[in-house]
């Protein structure tokens, strides 16, 4: 297993104060990571390597600040990152995270306000926002993402996706495949279903917001 190594920088004291904690956890027996956040964004990116690689950069009063740290809890095969306590009187600190893990786990992103970005992670992806846009690059993998408020953009390889849902309350939805450019239906409210070469499903729907997905050949 190894032990987890914890490094935690801090900054700016004061009312303003910036803490930037950083934990690096081997990736041997965990399948999935779970990120959770309240406030801040997220960018997570699928690489070579063998271990998980978080950063965040916390920022909010001096008191609050000072007493959080990265909790890394192992439950069985999974990994969920999330600052401790998670609780905090006032305002929640803003929390800004950027993670790197082999890019054949699976991963899960749980934020209330705040912007999400995946690149080249070919797992089974997981992302559900409170308010916040979506970005995913390098789609090779299952996708389920929701937002409330937000826009979704999706990046991906055409002969990986199998059914694809696409749905919004208010905004527009639009896919561009090999084949075709298409557009939902509906007034206000659009949605989409089609069918790709693959066997992994894509799955976006925002309350709110415009869905976008373009899908390419392997290159």
């Amino acid at each position: 297993m190894g032990k987890t190594l914890l490094l935690l920088l801090l900054a700016a004291p004061g009312f303003g104060a910036e803490r930037t904690l950083q934990v690096v956890t081997p990736a041997q027996g965990i399948q999935e990571v779970m990120v959770r956040l309240g406030v801040g964004d997220v960018v997570v990116t699928g690489c070579q390597c063998q271990e998980v690689r978080a950063s965040v950069a916390v920022r909010g009063k001096r008191w609050q600040v000072e007493k959080l740290k990265i909790a890394a809890h192992r439950e069985g095969d999974k990994l969920t990152l999330a600052l401790a306590p998670a609780e905090q009187p006032g305002r929640h600190p803003r929390e800004d995270w950027t993670v790197a893990l082999p890019a054949n786990l699976a991963l899960q992103v749980k934020a209330g306000v705040g912007d999400v970005r995946v690149r080249h992670v070919v797992g089974e992806v997981r992302l559900d926002l409170g308010v916040g846009d979506v970005a995913v690059e390098g789609l090779r993998g299952p996708l389920v993402v929701a937002t409330g408020v937000g826009d979704i953009e999706v990046s991906g390889n055409w002969e990986a996706v199998g059914s694809i849902k696409l749905a919004t309350g208010v905004g527009d939805v639009q896919l561009l495949t090999p084949y075709r450019r298409e557009k939902g239906r509906g007034f206000a409210a659009e949605s989409l279903q089609a069918q790709g070469p693959g066997p992994h499903p894509l799955k976006a729907t925002a309350r709110v917001g415009t869905i976008r997905v373009r899908l390419q050949p392997e290159r």
